[in-house]
């Protein structure tokens, strides 16, 4: 998943987007939404591009292990929780 999947929903983007870029991530995020609403598709661009090592401004590499781990949803660092 990439920011420009996302791109529509710069309300959700953008503080996920400063966050990164100022290098204030908090050690855990939740984000709450109804079902259909950008979150999730927001929130897996967001850890892609915290663990691509080639980023560049506002784009993963979609290229490098972290990219391709995410990519298919097996990064250790990824851990999700569905909730119905």
């Amino acid at each position: 998943m990439t920011w420009q999947a996302t791109n529509k929903h710069q309300e959700v983007v953008k503080p996920l987007l400063r966050m990164a870029q100022e290098d204030r991530v908090p050690h855990a995020l939740l984000l709450t939404g109804k079902k259909g609403s950008p979150l999730l598709g927001a929130a897996l661009a967001f850890i892609t591009y915290l663990h691509c090592t080639n980023s560049v401004g506002e784009r993963s590499c979609r290229k490098c292990s972290g990219c391709l781990k995410m990519e298919k949803f097996v990064h250790p660092d990824l851990h999700s929780l569905g909730v119905a």
